[in-house]
């Protein structure tokens, strides 16, 4: 039986791997229904091809079902009644309990972008939204991240780094600092709550009782 519907947006593929990966891969271990989201695929037509079939193995490890691609022209990814439009679509079809997104201080400008279009598409339900830290790899803003969420991914840390690895084209791009650092977070997020490893969240809204 599912035990709740799960929505879960990246401006680009690989980016809710990096910011949720471990606890996606836990909540399909505890029979969630997951949908992930991604914003646009940036790149020529083969880079494309390519990012699309990675980012469909990298699903495969934590959702039952296809990526949903919003918008073909990475331009078009922009906080505007279009693409909140689709959003609420998406929404409105699937009916999730939970909402995945990127946090509103990132330095990436698609990301800032989608999570605005997330939250006025949500205006009208009653779904948990929770913020993943910032993407990695990024820059430093000035805004501080608020940390109220904290999921321990120790037992699926590895499953996490796996569904990233199918992003091959990404991995190889940034090497092994990319996987490093990831795993230096996630330490630092698990020491805070006695664990291995944890992956961490801000809250826009989160319903109890």
């Amino acid at each position: 039986m599912v035990k709740g519907t799960i929505l879960v947006f990246g401006a680009h593929p690989d980016d809710m791997e990096i910011g949720a990966g471990g606890t996606l891969v836990k909540l399909h271990e505890e029979n969630y229904d997951i949908y992930p989201v991604i914003g646009t695929v940036p790149g020529d037509a083969s880079t494309v091809e390519t990012r699309l079939k990675e980012a469909e193995e990298s699903a495969r490890c934590f959702s039952k079902n296809k990526p949903i691609i919003l918008v073909d022209d990475p331009h078009q990814l922009d906080f505007n009644r279009k693409l909140i439009g689709k959003i609420d679509e998406i929404m409105v079809r699937i009916k999730p309990d939970t909402v995945f997104t990127h946090w509103l201080g990132d330095s990436h400008q698609d990301h800032i972008k989608l999570t605005q279009s997330v939250i006025s598409a949500s205006r009208n339900n009653d779904m948990d939204i929770l913020m993943y830290e910032r993407t990695i790899p990024g820059t430093i803003t000035n805004a501080s991240f608020k940390a109220q969420l904290f999921v321990d991914v120790t037992g699926q840390f590895e499953d996490k780094i796996k569904a990233l690895n199918m992003h091959f084209s990404q991995v190889k791009k940034y090497g092994d600092k990319l996987i490093e650092a990831l795993r230096g977070r996630a330490a630092y997020n698990g020491y805070f709550i006695g664990k291995k490893y944890a992956e961490v969240f801000e809250i826009i809204r989160i319903k109890k009782w």
